[in-house]
Formats: C-alpha cells, structure tokens, sequence
C-alpha cells in the first residue's frame, strides 16, 4: 500500500489509514448525494418558472455535462 506520494505506508499504519480513507469516502459520497438533490430541486424549480414541457427538460437534461445521480 502507498500514499499520493508513492511512499509505501507501514504495516501498522495501514489499518489506520483504512480506516480513515473509508471515513472521508463516506463523507463525500453523502456531499455528493445532497449536492445532487440539491440542484435536481433548483432545475425543477427552473422549469416550472419557465413552464418547459417534457421534450424541452429531456432536451436540456439530454445536453448537460452529466447526468445526475452520476458523478
């Protein structure tokens, strides 16, 4: 096992950063699902100001960098 740094981790380290690498992949990945609730809330929003129709939203969502709920 190495670090970004292309060190290798001691062996009675490792279970230490494990465990921590798991903490923060968890924390993310709950960041990432709010942000994708958070903003799949504004683009409904949006489109209802706009009164966009269903061949309009699948156009626009059709056209974005990613699809939400990817990442």
């Amino acid at each position: 096992m190495r670090t970004a740094l292309k060190r290798e981790i001691p062996v009675r380290q490792r279970d230490d950063w494990e465990e921590w690498l798991l903490s923060r992949r968890a924390a993310h990945e709950q960041r990432t699902a709010e942000i994708i609730r958070l903003e799949t809330q504004l683009n409904a929003r949006v489109y209802g100001l706009f009164d966009l129709g269903a061949a309009e939203i699948e156009l626009i969502e059709a056209s974005t960098k990613y699809r939400y709920g990817e990442v």
